[in-house]
């Protein structure tokens, strides 16, 4: 038996498109459904197990992302796409995916218009070019290449390579967006090469590309059709190339007939040399432009772009930076493939949401973004699981999708996996997992969170966090399955549980932090033949009959101890180890108080002592608590309250077998009672353990005869049963 959990609230929960589940099932079983195939020595791929199987463009683009959102995808998935009649392609994501030149020749046959290659570590340029050849680029519109290289042998190894990037130049002709972040070019001298069809947005963020005077005014300066112009730096990269103040201050300053007539966005980001007099002459003389990056910058302080009774303020501009909330989500939305922005902008994001009155979704999914798109930076999954914490606490969770709560919890299990020695985060996460709606309402890896917060039980001493952890691991575990409940408690964590309710015990401390920890065991022990085995085996009897000894006067404490107790003597091969006559006695006295739940558990295990057939030599004679377990029992009579949680009869059923009619009235009655509460639970359970037949038996037999109680609340249980069965029709 367990302590009868807390009844949740159920969610609602609005179904997701049809499309979006079988994309998802299709990501999680690819290999299932396809098979695989050679496509030219050495290759192999995988491909449909229906050869004519055709996706549209929309499925084709989406079932590639998910996938590679997955982090499943490889040159053998990848062949998937291989054949542009059967799945069209037209924008195309591959960042940090494991692909090589090999895979990337699978989408050489599509006319794609849109490609993200950047991040790809077994990639280079000079292979992304070999793989599409001379025409498989000639409609891109959108290209990025950033960190080709340079995320595999670090900034400082990468090669020269602007020849590359001028022959990319001469086979992307339709380019109008280009991304070359941190790629290993020093000049833009290839940018003359789109003048018969000018670039629309150039993003140069942290290369080694030296933006002198003449390169900035002269030969990016004349781009009459530019919009979009990124050279923002990182400032807090180990490589940081800071351009001269006055080559920007130059830039910013040049009127817009001599300077990029049509740029509506810039974004200087990291160049904290440039003056706020010299963003302010930008500013004023392009009233066209609707964007300025300026993070890891102190000019995103300036009055003209905060203050909204400035004379110069601008409300339709969008800013990026650290100093109001707005710059900051603006920020996290623009710059998801730039970690240490990333990081800088979620530590300033938790300043700013300690009080949030209402859920902010856009903001939580940029989080959310964030931290799955790099779990192994330690200072963004600690920025942002603080985030978390402030944007889902307290009531705040109730605005907010119970399937973005499961997408944030398996976040935060991620996160404790990978830094399990570091506390401060692992705090962070347990935190945001003790939630009521997220514990009670929310889908997601019980027995993977329990393991993880009891490692934290195990792991750290600081009282906030294992009170914490008890409190979360005590609600998760009476949702795992029996097998679960297995695999969790192992000797360590026994032994740990022992180990704190001693400490507890001998400081005579009754707080959060004991009773939890108790319900945690008593949920282990449930039905746990071998768990109850290692409760007894480390010293768990010893130390709860001095709990039951020291703690008279506290109900919860004694009823806890005495489910565990339970608990064992369900198993019949521990029964012997309870034979201890200050037990015995304890029980004896508890049986007659006034507290039904103390008095319910006290009589169960008297109920299965008693019951068993082995000799009894203790000093209290059997028939004694014969007596006093039957005149218990009819006290009772028609309790209202809800006692106990069972998971099987069997136990009770074979209880109710006993030749002790005493043991069998307690027996029935707790059937009667968890019947009577709870029909749609527990009577379809009575019969399908075969209830209605031991019941029928009992009746038939010379106890029911001899004491007509016994046959009362047997036959009784029948007409709850009846009664439930004809309601059902």
């Amino acid at each position: 038996m367990a302590e009868e959990p807390s009844t949740p609230v159920i969610a609602c929960l609005s179904p997701q498109t049809l499309q979006v589940i079988c994309l998802e099932y299709i990501s999680e079983n690819l290999h299932r459904l396809c098979v695989l195939r050679k496509h030219g020595e050495p290759m192999e791929g995988l491909q449909f197990r229906i050869p004519d199987t055709i996706l549209n463009m929309e499925l084709s683009e989406n079932l590639l992302r998910k996938i590679c959102e997955k982090r499943k995808i490889s040159d053998v998935e990848l062949m998937l796409f291989s054949n542009p009649n059967a799945t069209m392609l037209k924008r195309v994501w591959l960042s940090s995916c494991n692909v090589t030149r090999r895979g990337l020749r699978a989408l050489a046959g599509h006319k794609l218009v849109e490609l993200d290659a950047s991040r790809l570590k077994h990639v280079s340029l000079e292979d992304l070019l070999d793989a599409f050849g001379k025409h498989g680029l000639e409609q891109i519109k959108k290209l990025n290449i950033g960190w080709l290289e340079v995320c595999n042998r670090g900034y400082l190894t990468a090669h020269n390579e602007d020849y590359l990037v001028r022959e990319l130049a001469a086979r992307t002709k339709q380019l109008e967006n280009l991304d070359i972040s941190m790629a290993g070019v020093e000049t833009l001298l290839f940018l003359d090469t789109f003048k018969k069809v000018p670039l629309k947005a150039l993003t140069v963020f942290h290369t080694s590309v030296d933006f002198s005077d003449t390169l900035l005014l002269r030969d990016i300066g004349k781009f009459k059709t530019l919009q979009h112009l990124d050279i923002s730096m990182d400032s807090k990269s180990y490589v940081f190339v800071e351009y001269s103040a006055d080559t920007f201050c130059k830039f910013l300053e040049q009127s817009p007939a001599m300077c990029l007539p049509q740029l509506t966005s810039l974004d200087i980001s990291g160049n904290r040399q440039v003056k706020e007099s010299s963003l302010k002459v930008f500013f004023d003389g392009r009233p066209q432009v609707r964007f300025l990056g300026l993070t890891q910058t102190v000019l995103c302080e300036a009055e003209f772009l905060t203050d909204d009774d400035h004379v110069d303020y601008r409300p339709n501009i969008k800013v990026t930076g650290h100093y109001t909330e707005e710059q900051i989500m603006e920020g996290l939305r623009r710059y998801t493939n730039r970690p240490t922005y990333l990081h800088q902008l979620l530590s300033c994001l938790f300043d700013k949401t300690h009080f949030l009155e209402h859920s902010e979704l856009d903001t939580l999914q940029h989080v959310v973004n964030a931290m799955k798109n790099y779990p192994n930076s330690l200072g963004i999954q600690m920025a942002g699981s603080a985030c978390l914490y402030n944007l889902t606490k307290y009531e705040l969770s109730d605005g907010i999708h119970v399937s973005k709560l499961t997408e944030v919890i398996n976040i935060v299990l991620d996160a404790m996996t990978v830094f399990p020695e570091r506390e401060q985060l692992q705090n962070n996460c347990m935190l945001v997992l003790r939630n009521e709606r997220i514990l009670h309402d929310v889908n997601f890896d019980y027995l993977r969170a329990s393991q993880l917060t009891m490692q934290c039980l195990r792991q750290y001493s600081d009282m906030s966090m294992c009170r914490t952890a008890s409190i979360i691991t005590s609600i998760l575990v009476h949702k795992l399955t029996t097998e679960q409940k297995a695999t969790l408690g192992t000797t360590r964590v026994i032994q740990k549980l022992i180990d704190i309710i001693a400490m507890k015990a001998e400081e005579y401390s009754v707080n959060t932090l004991l009773k939890m920890t108790m319900k945690i065991l008593w949920s282990l022990t449930d039905e746990l033949p071998g768990i109850c085995t290692t409760f007894i085996n480390e010293g768990g009897f010893d130390l709860y009959l001095h709990i039951l000894q020291k703690f008279k006067d506290e109900a919860v404490i004694h009823k806890r101890a005495l489910g565990v107790l339970n608990n064992v003597a369900e198993v019949k091969a521990l029964r012997p180890r309870l034979m201890h006559n200050d037990l015995l006695a304890l029980l004896h006295e508890a049986l007659s108080n006034t507290d039904i739940e103390v008095a319910y558990f006290a009589c169960g295990i008297v109920a299965l002592l008693i019951g068993d057939s082995q000799p009894w030599t203790m000093r209290i004679p059997r028939s004694e608590f014969t007596h006093i377990l039957y005149d218990t029992v009819l006290r009772w009579g028609d309790y209202t309250g809800r006692l106990v949680a069972y998971r099987s009869f069997r136990p009770i059923l074979s209880l109710l077998q006993s030749q002790n009619h005493s043991s069998q009235l307690w027996a029935a009655w707790t059937l009667w009672h968890t019947c009577a509460k709870r029909p749609e639970r527990y009577c379809p359970m009575l019969k399908s353990e075969g209830g209605f037949a031991v019941l029928h038996l009992v009746l038939q037999g010379e106890n029911c005869k001899s004491f007509p109680h016994l046959k009362d609340v047997c036959e009784s249980i029948l007409r709850i049963v009846e009664k439930h069965r004809h309601n059902k029709r």
